[in-house]
């Protein structure tokens, strides 16, 4: 009797390692190498026809040969169509996801000279009070700026203004980290006069057109070489007076 059930115990495991072989495998050409338990039905030029593994009364799938590795067979067999894919690597993130930023706010200071009034005044200075930029886009957005300007009259006569600017923002990087940008900086806005001399009032329209190299030296922080043109018409009652300049100034910026 115990020999009848181990001869029993012997068949059933047979059986079971018979019916886990019989399958065949199918393991695609993909990055995970997804194998699929099946029954090959036929092998065609350019297709595979097979039933699931265990649904072989279900429905028949078709499946590219482009798309497959190889098959195992239940017999043993093996075909092999293509070479395995190779995992896809992912990019290393470009530098410019560490130096780009949207906009920056800081401050320039620098020698400026008036073009109209030649060899009536010495060099003055310019200080852009506030210095901000920021881009809407990848290369488009608004700028402002508070600055002074002050120069010394021959006679030892102080003449200056103080003017607020705002318009369009430009910016076009040189190198694909984003380092060095260059920002074109046309403006309109309005200026104060602040003579020395306190009779001397007036206000008036303000018109800019400014250019600067911003490096990008670090994370959070960039410096800055600007060139600006600048025309001032500051009126009062009694006269008017048109102002240009060019100032250069160096910059350091927060970066935002």
């Amino acid at each position: 009797m115990r020999r009848n059930v181990y001869i029993l115990a012997l068949i059933l495991f047979a059986g079971a390692v018979s019916l886990v072989h019989a399958q065949d495998i199918i393991t695609k050409n993909d990055n995970n190498g997804t194998e699929i338990r099946a029954k090959v039905l036929e092998v065609g030029v350019d297709n595979v026809k097979y039933k699931v593994y265990g649904n072989e009364s279900g429905p028949t799938h078709i499946l590219p040969k482009s798309e497959i590795f190889r098959i195992v067979y239940e017999g043993k067999g093996i075909d092999v169509f293509t070479e395995p894919a190779e995992a896809t690597p992912t990019p290393p993130k470009e530098e410019e996801a560490t130096y780009r930023k949207r906009g920056y706010i800081g401050m320039t200071f620098g020698p400026s000279y008036l073009t109209n009034l030649e060899g009536y005044t010495d060099a003055g200075i310019s200080v852009n009070i506030v210095n901000f930029g920021y881009l809407f886009t990848r290369h488009i957005g608004v700028a402002s700026s508070i600055f002074a300007t002050d120069y010394t009259v021959n006679n030892g006569t102080i003449i200056g203004a103080v003017a607020f600017m705002i318009g369009p923002l430009f910016s076009f990087s040189a190198t694909p980290a984003q380092k060095l940008e260059f920002d074109i900086r046309p403006s309109i806005g309005g200026a104060l006069r602040a003579d020395e001399d306190v009779d001397a009032e007036g206000s008036g329209f303000a018109f800019g057109m400014g250019g600067s190299i911003r490096w990008n030296c670090l994370r959070r922080f960039s410096l800055s070489l600007n060139l600006d043109y600048l025309n001032m018409e500051l009126k009062n009652d009694d006269y008017d007076i048109d102002r240009s300049s060019v100032g250069i100034a160096l910059g350091v910026q927060v970066r935002l």
